[in-house]
């Protein structure tokens, strides 16, 4: 059990320190990428999508190997013809490019095919003279399903295949004035005000198969949006609902994700699926759903979206780049009221979710700020300055346990990090157990470590921060503090511990 924990409590930690280096790794690709937005060819679809094979070699060359885009991991068949893996794309795609990378064990006679359905299968190249080496095919064709049938092996041995990638050709573009039959939202970032559990996800609901699903609390209202990556015009929008249909609904549409506009209502829904001709334009699309038909969540299969004329793809700006719907930048010239009311939504999404699928990082630009950041479960709260007092909060960046009736003890997976804070009672409190580190943090005042009513809380990690006042543990049963300045400790139940603190109390 315990080195269950440390393992958990260690992979969530290893989260929290790697966000910053993942948010500049993400502006990198961004800028590199959208250039070629225009190109699907540049996007292996093969790539980690669900893979069989008639057959392996053994348990070391498995046929996701072929789809892991790791050159130094292989896929090997039986020794006898035919053999032939195939790789699920999701949906049925436009494929203009195929790329085999054969091992020594290559194939001297195969065909590439293509089905809608995984049963029934057309050719869409053939070749008797493979010479192994890398193959890089154009081709034409469409499916959702793609396959290397091989025929004759070369070799002794199997058919062998470092990596087998896939890559969409050029889809043709609706003619302008008439709506498009390109889905936009497919893999599109998806997020919703509730998911049912982990297994009903927004994003089941844009990836192209029918046998996943979105499904959301059982409460009204409820709404599930995709971001579309730049404004789009929006002629029809498909709902495929699952048993549990939206009785009253509206389409929304927005630019900016905050103001939305109704570009379709119903309240007669009957679920099955709703193909909708609608009009408007926006760079999110959501469903808002007012009335359930069942006792059950709303519940969709997907969420399908057509743009009308020649469908945009997004294209460079000057601008801040977009990290899309999950991450929130702030910075002193937006409101408090605005800022606030990210805030509170991304909690009331959060407080709760100890084990769903949502992320959060709220970013504050260098300034001062009057807000309250109550953070709940997976969400990270920093500044962006060079130093914590770069970013001023008047106001508290707190954990609470009231969710859990005062008890602190499952209060994991939150992140604050640099940035000051000024609370307006004195008290900052922070009641967390593990896997919630408070860090280059800056507290002009008291740090309280457990509940609001000193309930039960197990864990935490201070480290290179600066408490003007004292740290209260109160309740706490263990806690590590490093490299920090504090005005003093108070409290413990058990056994905290301090490296290189300024103010610690003395030792027992």
């Amino acid at each position: 059990m315990v080195s269950s924990l440390l393992s958990s409590v260690l992979s969530r930690r290893l989260f929290a320190r790697t966000v910053f280096a993942s948010l500049c790794c993400a502006l990198i690709a961004s800028i590199l990428v959208v250039a070629h937005e225009t190109a699907a060819q540049t996007s292996n679809l093969a790539l980690n999508r669900p893979v069989s094979a008639s057959s392996v070699e053994n348990g070391g060359t498995p046929a996701t190997a072929a789809v892991d885009g790791n050159t130094g991991t292989r896929w090997s068949s039986a020794a006898s013809d035919p053999q032939w893996i195939s790789v699920d794309l999701g949906a049925v795609r436009t494929i203009g490019r195929v790329v085999l990378r054969w091992e020594a064990a290559y194939g001297r006679a195969y065909q590439i095919q293509v089905s809608n359905d995984g049963s029934t299968w057309t050719n869409i190249y053939s070749t008797t003279t493979g010479d192994g080496g890398v193959d890089d095919l154009t081709i034409s064709g469409s499916g959702r399903y793609l396959r290397m049938y091989g025929t004759q092996r070369a070799t002794g041995y199997g058919y062998s295949l470092w990596e087998l990638e896939v890559y969409a050709g050029a889809a043709a573009s609706p003619t302008p004035g008439t709506c498009g039959t390109s889905n936009v939202a497919l893999n599109r970032p998806a997020t919703t005000l509730s998911t049912e559990n982990a297994g009903t996800p927004a994003s089941a609901a844009v990836d192209g198969n029918t046998g996943t699903r979105w499904s959301s609390a059982a409460s009204d209202p409820q709404w599930l949006r995709v971001d579309l990556g730049t404004v789009q015009s929006i002629c029809k929008v498909t709902l495929r609902w699952e048993a549990a249909y939206g009785r009253a609904y509206q389409i929304q549409v927005s630019n900016d994700g905050s103001t939305w506009t109704n570009v379709f209502s119903t309240t007669t829904g009957d679920g099955g699926v709703d193909d909708l001709t609608v009009s408007g334009s926006g760079r999110y699309v959501r469903m808002y759903g007012t009335q359930r038909a069942t006792g059950y969540g709303y519940s969709l299969w997907e969420l399908e979206v057509f743009v009308a004329g020649t469908e945009p793809s997004p294209t460079p700006t000057t601008g801040p780049v977009d990290f899309g719907p999950n991450v929130a930048i702030f910075d002193p010239s937006m409101s408090s009221a605005t800022i606030q009311a990210k805030l509170n939504s991304v909690f009331a999404t959060q407080e709760r979710n100890q084990f769903g699928m949502e992320r959060n990082a709220l970013l504050f630009k260098p300034g001062t700020y009057s807000v309250d950041a109550n953070i709940g479960f997976n969400t990270q709260i920093a500044g962006l300055g060079f130093s914590p007092d770069a970013v001023t909060i008047n106001g508290y960046v707190r954990a609470e346990a009231d969710w859990f009736g005062d008890n602190g003890t499952q209060n994991f997976w939150r992140f604050a990090e640099n940035m000051s804070v000024t609370p307006p009672d004195g008290n900052n409190r922070w009641a967390v157990s593990q896997a919630a580190p408070f860090r280059r943090m800056h507290v002009r005042g008291q740090l309280q470590l457990d509940p609001r009513n000193h309930g039960w809380s197990s864990g935490g990690f201070l480290a290179d921060s600066k408490i003007d006042g004292q740290v209260f543990a109160g309740s706490q049963q263990q806690y590590m503090t490093r490299n920090s300045q504090i005005g003093s400790w108070s409290n413990c139940v058990w056994n905290c511990v301090f490296v290189g603190v300024s103010g610690a109390p003395a030792q027992t």
